[in-house]
């Protein structure tokens, strides 16, 4: 896998875990897997859904996100992994009063495909 500039990196991949995803799939009946939301909306993943971030990458770079243990996308992120490192678990208000000119999507889904 490249990123779009043209790096060769390698491990790139942001967990996610979302409480608010896995409330909205209880209340549509019954326990769903991690990342039904994502699946089921075609939603943007934000950083309160994400809990972990794992290798190197850039902005701009095409990431992997996968949900227990499982791919469940790819996708180019608009944050480095420092940066969402920082910022994993927070609303977006709070992103904003840390990066006030950040992006409010992690991976926009325009640029996110479900596997």
């Amino acid at each position: 896998m490249s990123s779009r500039s043209g790096s060769a990196n390698t491990g790139w991949r942001a967990s996610i875990l979302s409480s608010r995803a896995l409330a909205r799939a209880g209340r549509a009946g019954g326990r769903r897997r991690r990342g039904c939301v994502l699946r089921e909306r075609g939603s943007s993943l934000l950083p309160v859904g994400i809990t972990a971030v794992e290798g190197e990458f850039t902005a701009g770079d095409a990431i992997e996100i996968t949900a227990d243990g499982d791919v469940v996308g790819k996708g180019i992120v608009n944050y480095s992994a420092a940066e969402l490192g920082r910022i994993k678990g927070m609303k977006t208000a709070e992103v904003r009063e840390l990066m006030p000119h950040a992006s409010e999507e992690a991976v926009h889904r325009d640029y996110f495909v479900l596997t």
